[in-house]
């Protein structure tokens, strides 16, 4: 059901989102302006952790061709999932039907389909960290938790099992934690950039300075793709602005060194070189380089003292 105009006030759009009824997620296809629901999808949630020969439908056991829970056969349990995935896309995946379902709102039923992807793929381990991602969003946030826990228990070789683990941690607010996940997830496959420059950001976070340093360094040394080399110049960019906090100069210079052109495309390096231009005196080209920060990112909150500082210097009494 695609999203159209309100029928009860005309004027609001429809979308579907899930809401909380008492303690079980339903998906409420309402009105954005006047809360009216024109429909409702309130589908078994398999939340418990997931492991070999379960249920696709509940996560329940499953005993002589029969769940235990829901009761469904397993040629029932396939037949239902058959159905969801035509009723999303007749001719897409089920992974690619679970994301467009999530993309449409339609939460629960891109997490039942993520499931039974995630135990027959196609794409077992993207299935896997989906559901584990859905199963957040409807609410379930303690079996997102047991489910990434479980899944590295089962697929401890895996790196994406221990990265998404670590974010789970991490959305539980324990970073400590999620720091060690994230250096199994580097041991299992140390090509991982996104995962490292996602333990740098981490260890930014806890203040572990130089090991965050490292980790991005390393990141940058790898010529890793985009995103993660992105990620990791700007692990690199806070490193560089706590420094300018504390005044260490030789340290900013240390930090910049060797990051060549990159320096030139972070506002948080070009303050930098502005910084220590004024430090040896070289108000041009401390204005040179905070005309070009500016250009990059006019809000970035090193700028405005810095344009302070070569004001002042411009107008001391030994200006004239």
């Amino acid at each position: 059901m695609a999203a159209s105009t309100c029928p009860d006030c005309r004027k609001g759009s429809l979308k579907w989102r899930t809401h909380l009824d008492g303690y079980r997620p339903v998906d409420r296809f309402v009105c954005e302006r006047c809360g009216y629901c024109v429909a409702e999808e309130d589908w078994h949630v398999p939340a418990a952790p997931m492991r070999p020969g379960q249920c696709r439908n509940c996560c329940g056991p499953v005993r002589d061709d029969e769940c235990d829970e829901c009761g469904l056969a397993v040629a029932e349990d396939i037949e239902v999932h058959e159905e969801l995935r035509c009723l999303i896309h007749p001719t897409a995946d089920r992974l690619s039907c679970a994301r467009l379902a999530s993309a449409m709102g339609r939460r629960l039923i891109g997490l039942k389909l993520a499931t039974a992807a995630a135990h027959d793929g196609p794409q077992e381990e993207t299935a896997r960290a989906l559901r584990i991602a859905l199963l957040r969003q409807i609410g379930e946030e303690g079996a997102a938790l047991s489910d990434a826990r479980q899944w590295t228990v089962d697929a401890g070789g895996e790196s994406l099992a221990w990265a998404t683990y670590a974010e789970e941690l991490v959305l539980s607010g324990r970073k400590g934690e999620a720091v060690q996940a994230l250096q199994r997830a580097v041991a299992v496959d140390s090509e991982a950039g996104k995962v490292r420059a996602r333990l740098a950001s981490l260890l930014m976070d806890l203040e572990h300075y130089g090991r965050a340093q490292e980790e991005a360094r390393t990141v940058l040394e790898q010529r890793g793709d985009r995103e993660a080399t992105l990620a990791a110049l700007d692990v690199l960019a806070r490193f560089v602005e706590k420094l300018i906090s504390n005044g260490d100069a030789a340290a900013v210079r240390a930090a910049v060194s060797g990051l060549g052109e990159r320096s030139r495309r972070h506002a948080a390096f070009l303050c930098a070189h502005a910084w220590l231009a004024l430090q040896d005196g070289e108000r041009g080209k401390a204005r040179r380089e905070l005309k070009l920060a500016r250009k990059l990112q006019a809000d970035h909150p090193l700028i405005p003292s810095l344009e302070a500082r070569l004001s002042e210097a411009k107008t001391g009494w030994w200006s004239w």
